[in-house]
């Protein structure tokens, strides 16, 4: 009895050596390695760094919506003025704005003795209302950068035609690409069109 007592507790030692030693093994297989967190830590840079890159343009693009929607939001006022502006008046001047490009500086005259200038600089169009020699109301309206804007007369009928011309995206690629070719550079033009004294036209005349 004592020897198969011996034998058992031989055994049941044993077998607890066996379960730690697999315990230890399975608890070292769990662990990480060097070179599986290297590889983690690379991939994780990869995935941040492209994170970063796609934000940038999404708020890039956001902020260029947000730009051509003020842009539009602008023309869309400039024009309603302007057409206002040249169906109320009797006749146009157009000249140069300041010594720029000529035909930038539209000069509208009403009835009553009011004038309304508009003069195109490169960053703005200025909006002025004179009275005689009274300032009534200013108005400045931000232009894109470079853009170019004309006022041009037409006889037959009598019309006023203002010419925005701004440019795109692609202008900025191709002039530094092609700036020795200015017809390789395509630009967006605006057009803004109304007949001048349309209001006057069927006014009855004063007794």
């Amino acid at each position: 009895m004592r020897i198969h007592h011996r034998v058992s507790s031989g055994r049941r030692m044993r077998a607890a050596r066996n379960t730690s030693t697999a315990v230890i093994a399975r608890v070292r297989r769990g662990g990480v390695s060097l070179i599986e967190v290297v590889t983690v830590m690379a991939m994780s840079s990869v995935i941040l760094g492209l994170s970063v890159t796609a934000i940038h343009l999404l708020l890039r693009a956001q902020r260029g919506a947000f730009r051509n929607v003020a842009q539009s939001q602008m023309l869309i006022q400039v024009s309603q003025l302007l057409r206002d502006d040249v169906h109320a008046a009797t006749d146009a001047k157009i000249g140069p704005a300041g010594g720029d490009v000529v035909g930038g500086r539209l000069l509208l005259e009403l009835p009553g003795g009011k004038t309304i200038t508009y003069a195109a600089s490169p960053r703005q169009i200025e909006r002025v209302v004179h009275q005689s020699e009274t300032v009534e109301h200013r108005d400045a309206f931000r232009l894109p950068d470079e853009a170019i804007v004309l006022f041009e007369r037409s006889d037959a009928p009598a019309s006023i035609r203002a010419i925005i011309r701004k440019p795109t995206l692609s202008d900025e690629v191709v002039a530094t690409t092609r700036s020795n070719n200015s017809e390789l550079q395509p630009t967006r033009v605006t057009r803004i069109e109304a007949t001048l004294a349309r209001d006057h036209r069927f006014a009855l005349p004063q007794p």
